[in-house]
């Protein structure tokens, strides 16, 4: 019976989260590792010169980091993770094919003609480390718009922490765009995993005045003319598509899955769908029968007059095997979010934050420690593979009431208290409470694996600051300033490797996958 609803919980989480209701865009291709933040020296051609890459990585994992990774085993089955890890483990960006790019050369026609001659030329192609996805310009100042989940592949600048990409402009000749021969720096001054938007601005300001797309007053009603316009892996850069707004809504709450699940569960899955919807931020979407693709995540959806009404982001998954196909159907980031998200404009890069909660899909607590109380809780993509990472509370702050088959539940996570954790999952990092004051306040990357921090940002005065690395070792105990905090951490990091416990007969989920 438990394992029933541990399988019916991560389905559900797994639908929810996207693989089961949204193919996220772009789509397919595969986790990056450190090498992506030397890809786009060697393989984006000509650039203005920009922010210092990190360096590159050696041969695979620290000694360090794979001994204490390999020594930890994720026990079958496992349990539940957050809303916000799971998406992290299924929307992955596909890879940029090692191959030239082409522009679409064909004149559009039809009313979306009109729309394609305006707007496409403020419509760029984004090269995130070894991704790729589609963005817009909508300030001359070289403000522009994307995807978070475009965005955070990007390339980390080592002085600063943030992140940068390249971005690819056109020009339109004849009807027809075509690209300009390299490609420009744009800082990520923010992004918000919620609405999945991602803010940029150039590096240089390139010459001349910048072609925009203006934002529309009001986003029409379903069944009025709708135009997007991005760079599919399926097509050509600069494809357009025309079709109908065909809903407006809240997602996920809104959507028919959630909705007909809700309705046709029984009282305790029904109780747990809820608790889980619960655990979802709302985004405001609007859905249109624009045929989207890998590729045309954060490219702007139009309205008639060429302005932006929504930014997309993902399509409903095909269900083959039932006979459904939804690949007329896109969801797209209402113009209500994009509105209040441009609102806070930096005047600086932030530097990328990331979360100490690692891309996951299973979860299990032990105790590595052997002293009887429960100190590490492991997260993995999926049964049998090493931890995609883990968190430690050293402290023993845990409240006893945690329940870690209720990680979806935000008032749950509360009631667990880490002071450290480490992550190898898309690079490796490791983040410190060293104060125990409940908040981490130092995160390490090791861009090149050798054990060594690259890249230090620390908590200063409620902001964070990146910092000279000065050889800075990832795994650290000596960075706790309580010593008790210091002799837990080696206690459990001394932890042998734990014997395998022997899989259920019951087959696990598949690890979801996007596209």
């Amino acid at each position: 019976m438990k394992m029933c609803r541990w399988m019916t919980l991560v389905m559900l989480l797994v639908a929810l989260a996207g693989a089961g209701i949204i193919s996220w865009l772009p789509g397919g291709g595969r986790f990056f590792d450190s090498r992506r933040l030397a890809w786009a020296a060697e393989n984006s051609g000509p650039t203005d010169e920009g922010p210092a890459e990190a360096p590159r990585p050696s041969a695979g994992t620290s000694a360090e980091q794979t001994s204490m990774l390999s020594a930890l085993h994720l026990p079958w089955p496992g349990g539940v993770v957050t809303p916000s890890q799971m998406n992290r483990a299924v929307a992955r960006p596909p890879k940029l094919d090692q191959q030239a790019i082409q522009a679409n050369d064909e004149v559009s026609r039809g009313s979306a003609a009109k729309v394609y001659a305006k707007a496409s030329p403020a419509i760029v192609f984004i090269q995130a480390g070894g991704s790729f996805g589609t963005g817009f310009i909508f300030d001359a100042d070289g403000w522009m718009l994307t995807n978070q989940h475009v965005a955070a592949a990007g390339i980390i600048d080592i002085k600063s922490g943030a992140l940068f990409v390249r971005v690819l402009l056109g020009h339109l000749e004849n009807g027809i765009m075509h690209p300009e021969s390299k490609t420009r720096t744009a800082w990520v001054y923010k992004m918000d995993e919620r609405m999945d938007l991602a803010l940029l601005k150039f590096y240089k300001q390139p010459e001349g005045a910048l072609p925009t797309i203006s934002l529309a007053d009001a986003v029409p009603t379903p069944g009025n003319d709708c135009i997007a316009i991005g760079h599919p892996k399926a097509g050509l850069l600069w494809t357009v598509r025309q079709g109908e707004i065909t809903g407006i809504g809240q997602w996920p709450q809104d959507s028919l899955y959630t909705i007909t699940a809700s309705l046709t569960s029984g009282n305790g899955s029904n109780e747990l769908l809820h608790r889980i919807i619960r655990g979802i931020p709302r985004r405001k979407v609007v859905l249109s029968s624009c045929g989207i693709n890998p590729g045309d995540s954060g490219g702007p959806l139009l309205d008639e007059d060429g302005r932006l009404i929504a930014v997309t982001f993902g399509i409903p998954k095909n269900l083959n095997d039932q006979g459904v196909s939804l690949d007329k159907f896109s969801y797209h980031i209402h113009l209500d979010e994009v509105k209040t998200f441009i609102q806070d404009r930096p005047n600086q890069p932030r530097p990328f934050v990331p979360d100490p909660w690692p891309a996951a899909t299973i979860s299990k607590l032990q105790d590595l420690a052997g002293d009887g109380v429960p100190d590490t809780l492991l997260f993995a993509l999926q049964k049998d593979q090493p931890p995609s990472g883990y968190q430690c509370d050293l402290a023993r702050k845990s409240d006893p009431k945690f329940d870690p088959l209720k990680l979806d539940n935000p008032a749950v996570r509360k009631l667990w208290k880490f002071q450290f954790a480490c992550q190898r999952i898309p690079l490796s990092r490791t983040f410190y409470d060293t104060k125990n004051s409940g908040q981490i306040d130092l995160i390490l990357t090791d861009a090149n694996r050798d054990g060594i921090a690259d890249i230090v940002l620390r908590l200063e005065n409620g902001e964070w600051k990146a910092v000279p690395p000065n050889g800075q070792k990832m795994f650290d105990p000596s960075l706790f300033a309580d010593h008790s905090l210091a002799e837990r951490w080696i206690k459990i990091h001394r932890k042998k490797a734990a014997p395998k416990s022997s899989a259920p007969a019951a087959s696990p989920p598949p690890h979801p996958t996007s596209g």
